[in-house]
């Protein structure tokens, strides 16, 4: 991702729509999971400028919390919003972190940005690295169709589907519980918005992502609409289509 693009996630994480949504789905899907009295111990893999790390400790209060992310610049920025954390500067292609093993791991658009099968010997040591009966989350961008100058200015190499996430957490051995694509009554609007790119995409070198905050209304109504979905996924329905895949997987516990 471009250093500017890092820039602009640390400013807007926090209140952005988008954010927002997506924090609120993964809490809702981390309450309905059983966590051990202690000794829980919690990676993010590709930590980003670190909202989701501060995110991971005000939700499960981990005993160990750990992150990577190959920038300088967002572990910097993400060492200062989440000082409790363990972090560490790799590559999901090549992890490096503390030995040890995890209770969950949490993955937010960052095989998007090396492709599923760059990444998949890294993730494969991951996912050993969970404890039997614990917990890979992923977030996804959904559909190659919907490629636009956003995922030139972040970097997007892959962009999935229900089914290729499924086989591939498969393949990793683990069993998938929740498994749904996002964004769903919001797809209309992001095509929309998008469409002049997807169709007709400038120089990676002047791609711009669509990151900013909209007016204040504009911004809850879209949060809500989020909260709402986020309701539904909750309660088990898998959303036919989105802009987003988000998978929740178990490795066995035997």
């Amino acid at each position: 991702m471009k250093l500017a693009e890092y820039e602009i996630m640390s400013a807007v994480e926090d209140e952005h729509w988008w954010y927002v949504g997506l924090r609120d789905l993964l809490a809702r899907l981390l309450r309905q999971r059983e966590w051990p009295a202690s000794g829980l111990s919690v990676l993010d893999a590709g930590c980003g400028t670190g909202a989701n790390l501060r995110f991971l400790q005000q939700q499960l209060k981990p005993d160990t919390l750990c992150g990577f992310d190959f920038s300088p610049s967002a572990i910097e920025r993400a060492q200062q919003k989440a000082p409790e954390a363990e972090i560490y500067e790799c590559d999901l292609r090549q992890p490096q972190f503390r030995d040890g093993d995890f209770d969950l791991i949490l993955s937010c658009d960052v095989l998007t940005e090396t492709g599923l099968e760059a990444a998949r010997d890294g993730m494969h040591q991951l996912t050993a690295c969970l404890r039997p009966g614990g917990w890979l989350v992923l977030n996804l961008a959904a559909y190659e169709w919907l490629r636009s100058n956003h995922d030139q200015a972040v970097n997007t190499v892959q962009r999935f589907t229900c089914r290729t996430v499924r086989e591939f957490v498969e393949s990793l051995g683990l069993e998938s519980r929740v498994l749904s694509y996002r964004m769903f009554p919001l797809l209309p609007a992001v095509v929309l918005a998008r469409l002049p790119s997807m169709l007709r995409r400038g120089s990676s070198a002047s791609a711009q992502s669509d990151l900013s905050i909209p007016a204040a209304p504009v911004n809850t109504f879209l949060k809500r609409a989020l909260f709402a979905e986020n309701f539904l996924i909750e309660r088990g329905w898998g959303l036919p289509c989105g802009s987003s895949v988000i998978c929740v997987a178990q490795r066995p516990a035997s």
